[in-house]
């Protein structure tokens, strides 16, 4: 099978984008107590080896990111309020912004030419299909933030 995110390369099994989902969630009292019945599906959207390697990358970009934008609202801070020299929080602030920069044209190269994993989680048919019946990422109701749209491991049992 070719790699979705690429159309180019053979699929690396190993390395395939694995989504875990819940939906068609029912709930009904039981004895004093509610019970919650839901049903779990697992999409498989197959990948090639240097896909994996660019999402992995573009990830740790955007993960980069944040203490770029941390350093810059501190030396924000620090300026507004003369906590600092001019120089310091200007070094700060410049070398911020230039990092927060460097990450953002590092995960758009990354990205240049493939599918992004956000593009298998909204658009890919499988996933776009059972969200349109309702589901929700996860692999039950409220460990929907636990849920990695990375999880590349295979099936989980």
């Amino acid at each position: 099978m070719t790699c979705w995110f690429c159309s180019i390369r053979e699929e690396d099994e190993a390395k395939a984008l694995v989504l875990d989902l819940y939906g068609e969630v029912r709930s009904e009292a039981k004895d004093g107590g509610t019970r919650i019945s839901y049903t779990t599906r697992q999409v498989r959207i197959p990948r090639c080896g240097d896909c994996r390697h660019r999402h992995r990358r573009a990830r740790i970009a955007a993960m980069l990111s944040v203490p770029a934008i941390l350093g810059a609202a501190t030396a924000g801070i620090l300026g507004a309020w003369h906590l600092a020299s001019g120089w310091v929080w200007g070094i700060l602030l410049g070398f911020s912004l230039g990092f927060l920069l460097a990450m953002a044209l590092l995960r758009m190269y990354s990205l240049r030419g493939i599918r992004s994993v956000r593009a298998a989680r909204t658009v890919h048919p499988a996933t776009k299909e059972l969200l349109d019946r309702g589901y929700q990422f996860g692999t039950r109701p409220g460990d929907a933030a636990r849920e990695s749209a990375e999880s590349s491991e295979g099936p989980r049992k």
